[in-house]
């Protein structure tokens, strides 16, 4: 099963991103749901503060005066609006006067909030057992009477909510799906320009890198790749001076290591000449004493191999090398004159600059 860490940087901030702006917009359409509840509520507060004034003291004048013609006729008015659910009329006795159930008129109400109406003459705006519902109880006053007349109930509703969301749900997920994509093309591109491009840059920079130059040509964003950048350099720069230490180290002990030697074979000289070769088969000293060698020194650094002509020499120098620490010797021609010479090939781990020892003398030479 393929796992996240796995997928690439492009994958995996793409994937961030669009699960956070899937979050996102669940959670604004739900806000915005919560959001008509909310406004159909205040509207129906307005139409309820609108009906408390103007209704009730139509109703509560024909109530007064026993205009039942009148009062059916405001009644059937205000049932015109589809958000009145119901209107319940009581006397000032407590009674029910008009009620969409025929059986109720006459019958005394024992609504609590209606009998307070009833005694306290104020009125009171409450939600309903049903959402998106409102219970105005108002009284009905009249002026010059010291108690309500009676009171009026009315069961506010919403009835278009459901639709209403509905259509909102409609226009809402095509204009989210059209922000979506506009924002996931936002961010992909932050992400190229601020993510992928830094990293793809330091990423080349680093492998242009030649050898022991170890020059990081990246430029230095203010940013925090920019401290990456200057991170990296940083360490380049002190791993630089590390191996050049190292390196100056390395040749102090080899320049040391070939001046304790040298001083060795010229306290056991005699009439010998001692060669010493390095590595690369190149002549690193020619020690001799110039009174006993009739041959011409030779200079450092000049190749063995363009100096070797005799067949026994070659083959002599092959077993040392291949035989390293032991001691190899023979009759070989060297600069036109025949000579025993005893060979020596040091190991790596004893030496670090001098590789070979080479002793041209008599039969008794300084390795022997």
């Amino acid at each position: 099963m393929l796992k996240l860490g796995q997928l690439s940087l492009k994958i995996r901030m793409m994937a961030a991103g669009l699960l956070t702006l899937g979050f996102v917009s669940f959670i604004m359409y739900e806000f915005s749901l919560r959001q008509y509840d909310v406004i159909f509520e205040d509207t129906l507060r307005e139409k309820a503060t609108y009906i408390n004034r103007f209704y009730a003291m139509v109703i509560a004048d024909a109530l007064y005066r026993n205009d039942d013609i009148h009062l059916l006729l405001w009644i059937e008015q205000l049932m015109v609006d589809r958000e009145v659910g119901s209107v319940t009329i009581v006397d000032m006795e407590g009674k029910v006067r008009y009620a969409e159930d025929l059986r109720r008129v006459g019958t005394p109400i024992e609504e609590k909030r209606v009998l307070t109406a009833l005694e306290t003459g104020q009125a009171s705006l409450e939600r309903g057992n049903i959402p998106n519902s409102l219970i105005l109880v108002s009284p009905l006053n009249v002026v010059g009477q010291q108690r309500p007349t009676g009171a009026v109930r009315f069961d506010l509703i919403k009835n278009n909510t459901k639709r209403a969301k509905a259509e909102a749900r409609t226009r809402f997920i095509p204009l989210a799906l059209g922000l979506t994509l506009f924002a996931m093309s936002l961010l992909w591109m932050a992400i190229q320009r601020w993510v992928i491009y830094p990293i793809g840059v330091i990423r080349h920079g680093i492998t242009q890198m030649a050898g022991q130059v170890m020059e990081l040509h990246v430029p230095i964003w203010p940013d925090e790749y920019g401290d990456l950048v200057q991170e990296i350099k940083n360490t380049l720069d002190k791993f630089k001076e590390d191996i050049t230490y190292q390196e100056k180290q390395v040749k102090a002990l080899a320049t040391q290591e070939l001046r304790v030697i040298e001083q060795m074979a010229r306290l056991f000289i005699g009439d010998q000449r001692i060669l010493l070769i390095d590595v690369e088969n190149r002549v690193l000293s020619d020690i001799h004493e110039a009174k006993n060698i009739t041959q011409t020194a030779i200079t450092p650094g000049t190749h063995l191999l363009d100096l070797v002509t005799d067949h026994d020499f070659s083959t002599l120098l092959t077993q040392a090398l291949q035989n390293e620490g032991e001691v190899v010797k023979g009759k070989v021609v060297f600069q036109d004159r025949k000579s025993p010479v005893t060979l020596l090939s040091i190991p790596a781990d004893e030496a670090t600059r001098v590789k070979t020892l080479i002793v041209f003398g008599t039969e008794q030479t300084l390795l022997g």
